[in-house]
């Protein structure tokens, strides 16, 4: 992996800074998306997650405890949409105990109470390892390979020639289990995808 010390930058398309760090540690930079914190339903569309857990409940409260397991205050998490269901109340309370410096980028279902720091176009990452396109579909805007969600890839479909799936359903089909990604593994598994020329 990528270990170490290495520069970030998100910008908007319009050429907006978002964030920039010249020195973050790559274990630091966590990329994640359609927790779906508080939705019942997709425990039925998403059978990993109806053999994982027994409620909406456990769910949730699991999946927030997972992401905490890596996401330290210190940490940067780009989260690419579909965070959690309910009103606006029930929103703020989850979103509030999820850790880490999170940049959202709004999902197809992120349409009111929307947490701070939302972006609803997509971002541009740029770091040592290369040029990224964020945001929640697969569809690309840019020439640039894009990380997204939306998919909730169960299997190795969810890494094309030209898209990676960053969902937590993609996490655990990688890692067996449902937390978010070290950006640096998502650029490795990319790396190895396209050597062994997928």
């Amino acid at each position: 992996l990528l270990w170490g010390d290495f520069m970030i930058k998100l910008t908007t398309f319009e050429g907006l800074v978002v964030f920039e760090d010249h020195s973050i540690s790559s274990a630091d930079v966590l990329i994640t998306s359609d927790m779906h914190l508080n939705h019942a339903n997709i425990l039925k569309y998403c059978p990993p997650r109806a053999e994982a857990y027994q409620s909406v409940d456990d769910m949730t409260d699991n999946m927030i405890w997972l992401h905490n397991q890596f996401a330290q205050d210190s940490a940067l998490v780009i989260n690419l949409g579909d965070v959690v269901f309910g009103d606006a109340v029930t929103k703020n309370r989850l979103v509030g105990q999820l850790q880490g410096n999170i940049i959202h980028i709004a999902g197809n279902h992120d349409r009111n109470a929307l947490p701070l720091n939302t972006y609803k176009n997509g971002l541009i990452l740029e770091c040592d390892q290369g040029i990224f396109e964020l945001g929640h579909y697969p569809v690309r805007k840019t020439e640039f390979f894009k990380l997204h969600g939306h998919r909730h890839s169960f299997d190795e479909s969810g890494c094309t020639e030209t898209t990676f799936d960053c969902g937590v359903d993609a996490a655990n089909y990688y890692f067996v289990n449902f937390t978010p990604f070290i950006l640096a593994e998502v650029i490795e598994l990319i790396e190895n995808k396209k050597m062994k020329g997928v």
